[in-house]
């Protein structure tokens, strides 16, 4: 192996890991140890206390989904149709007396315009 990749030797790992982040030192905390113990003194404990958070969070997920289910909700104020409308032609106008006189324009709707109930009147033929 050439001299300027001896570095990659792994004898050599140590030695540039601690120019790079130092001198690492790790040590524990100390209250896991202390749980543990707890843990072995009183196993009954431990368990009521795992079973009874377990309930409180299942209640609260499913409290949260009846609210949910049976919150009020919005009146619907607002009622979406579709019209469409065509305008017919009035043609050529008839001469009467020497007067012409004009045909009306008429307008035919896929649907009724307006509620009649709103209208207050009957449907034409």
């Amino acid at each position: 192996m050439s001299r300027w990749l001896s570095f990659l030797q792994p004898r050599f790992w140590g030695k540039v890991g601690r120019a790079v982040l130092g001198d690492v030192r790790y040590t524990p905390p100390v209250w896991p140890g202390g749980v543990y113990d707890s843990m072995c003194r009183s196993p009954g404990l431990w368990a009521a206390t795992i079973v009874t958070a377990g309930v409180a969070i299942g209640g609260g997920l499913k409290y949260h989904d009846w609210t949910e289910a049976h919150k009020p909700h919005p009146r619907q104020t607002v009622e979406a149709r579709e019209v469409t409308g065509k305008i017919a032609d009035p043609g050529v106008s008839p001469v009467v007396d020497g007067k012409s006189v004009p045909l009306p324009v008429v307008l035919s709707f896929s649907k009724a315009a307006a509620k009649l109930d709103l209208v207050k009147k009957d449907n034409p033929p």
